[in-house]
């Protein structure tokens, strides 16, 4: 098969016949598609990207440490993506119910400039990083009740990195 054959749409540039140029016809109809399909294809990634049951705006609360108790696993490291993640779990200490919706906030990230949160649900006013619970436990946390959210953290596979974690309700929504 020679080259004219497995390029046929294209034809052999006058000037530099090594060159080949697209036929005008798909020069004219190409950048119109290409910009449709681009349009729909961020448009498609805008509507799945919001969160499909976001916590409202309210005024959130730190959860009193003697009433919520919060334990990280060890990172679990993946060699391909550079990437870390950790099993966070919650248990409700107290012996009332806790009324949310809740947040579990990402405070003192270090280093931050190596490392970042990957898939937290927002970001509050502080600029800290959230996971929403209100999908993991809904908005009443009963006695003695658990659950358990996971943080991926970018940089984390071969870098060293610590943080803190806050749980934050807000009973007034």
């Amino acid at each position: 098969m020679s080259a004219n054959q497995r390029l046929s749409g294209y034809q052999r540039d006058a000037p530099n016949p090594t060159r080949y140029r697209m036929p005008a016809t798909l020069m004219a109809s190409s950048p119109p598609s290409l910009l449709a399909f681009l349009f729909l294809f961020c448009s498609i990634l805008f509507v799945v990207a919001q969160p499909a049951s976001a916590a409202p705006l309210g005024n959130w609360e730190t959860v009193a440490n003697n009433q919520i108790a919060v334990k990280l696993g060890n990172p679990v490291r993946n060699r391909r993506s550079n990437d870390a993640t950790v099993d966070i779990s919650f248990t409700n200490t107290s012996k009332q119910t806790l009324t949310g919706p809740f947040r579990l906030v990402i405070t003192g990230l270090n280093p931050s400039a190596k490392v970042s949160i990957a898939n937290a649900s927002g970001i509050n006013a502080a600029g800290e990083p959230y996971f929403d619970l209100s999908g993991t436990v809904g908005d009443q946390l009963a006695p003695a009740a658990k659950g358990q959210t996971k943080v991926t953290i970018t940089g984390g596979g071969p870098n060293s990195f610590s943080f803190k974690t806050r749980f934050s309700s807000c009973p007034d929504s």
